[in-house]
């Protein structure tokens, strides 16, 4: 059901639609969940889902008043099929005024996939309220004694609501996140800045560490992690996007790149990391490159180790 949710998200609430805080969703917009089901010649189940919702609708919205009931009849629903159908028109309907009562009645039965998917469009139409309400709410729950387990809790919620903020208003998300002054939950949501950003394109992800200062430890992370997005497109195109990176980016990115390229063809691997080894950010990736290949022929690798000895030492008798 997460994946067939997943895919319609996208439908839903688009990056192109510039959505802004405290703006409304309605139900007649081009995305919404009725005019996709009918542009797909969904099965009736679907449109019978999105009609069996219709009951809690007063004026072509759903009242915070009304949420709770129209949640719980889609969780009632045992058809898992028309209950993701439902699902998806619960957030067609969602807005910044019925957002935390939608959120209070997922929480006490949803699974735990809607819950991730409903604090993502939650981000993309009212994030800076989202993350507002959230912050309350762990600081209540801290104070009733939830302790740490509370408080992850919160900010794995909050990251997934920065993932979908930081998709539709990238700006306003980056100054929210360079703006906090706790290290975890900057970190943390830091994550789902780029998460979301990369919906966007990784050019946008990249801009971001790159305007990070160069003594943050984290860059190489989230290079890596940006890297891992990147190598879905193939080893070929990934290799190619790390060369023409900053040289100050390249070191995690070259890492994660190099993890794979290693299993699929090492020879090249081997060559291509060969490019980089006089640079001290590529040191990770040419120990990827030697603990694979010691796996198929130790005593290589130590002839190859002794080659690379000798180009080093080359470069700093030229330097000096």
């Amino acid at each position: 059901m997460f994946l067939v949710c997943a895919f319609v998200l996208g439908w839903i609430v688009k990056p192109g639609s510039k959505p802004t805080q405290n703006s409304q969703q309605t139900s007649d917009a081009p995305s919404s969940i009725t005019a996709m089901l009918k542009q797909k010649a969904a099965p009736g189940r679907a449109l019978q889902a999105v009609a069996a919702l219709e009951e809690y609708v007063e004026d072509g919205k759903l009242s915070k008043e009304s949420v709770s009931a129209a949640v719980l009849a889609m969780q009632g629903e045992r058809d898992l099929l028309k209950q993701s159908a439902m699902f998806m028109a619960l957030l067609d309907r969602l807005t910044a005024e019925n957002a935390e009562a939608m959120f209070l009645a997922l929480s006490d039965g949803g699974s735990g996939e809607q819950r991730q998917l409903f604090l993502n469009a939650w981000g993309r139409i009212d994030g800076l309220n989202a993350i507002k309400i959230l912050t309350e709410r762990a600081a209540a729950d801290h104070a009733r004694g939830a302790g740490i387990q509370g408080d992850g809790r919160s900010l794995h919620q909050m990251h997934s609501v920065m993932n979908g903020w930081a998709t539709s208003d990238p700006h306003t998300a980056t100054r929210y996140v360079d703006g906090l002054s706790q290290p975890h939950e900057k970190r943390v949501l830091t994550l789902g800045l780029l998460k979301g950003l990369m919906v966007n394109g990784v050019d946008q992800a990249v801009g971001f560490v790159g305007q990070l200062p160069e003594d943050d430890q984290s860059r190489d992370a989230y290079m890596s992690m940006i890297a891992g997005d990147v190598l879905k497109a193939g080893v070929p195109g990934s290799v190619a996007w790390v060369d023409a990176l900053p040289i100050d980016l390249k070191g995690g990115a070259l890492t994660e790149v190099t993890k794979q390229f290693v299993r699929e063809d090492l020879p090249a691997a081997k060559a291509w990391v060969g490019l980089y080894v006089d640079q001290d950010y590529a040191q990770e990736a040419v120990t990827a490159v030697a603990n694979h290949w010691a796996e198929v022929d130790p005593q290589a690798v130590i002839e190859w180790a002794d080659q690379m000895t000798a180009k080093l030492s080359w470069k700093f008798s030229k330097t000096r």
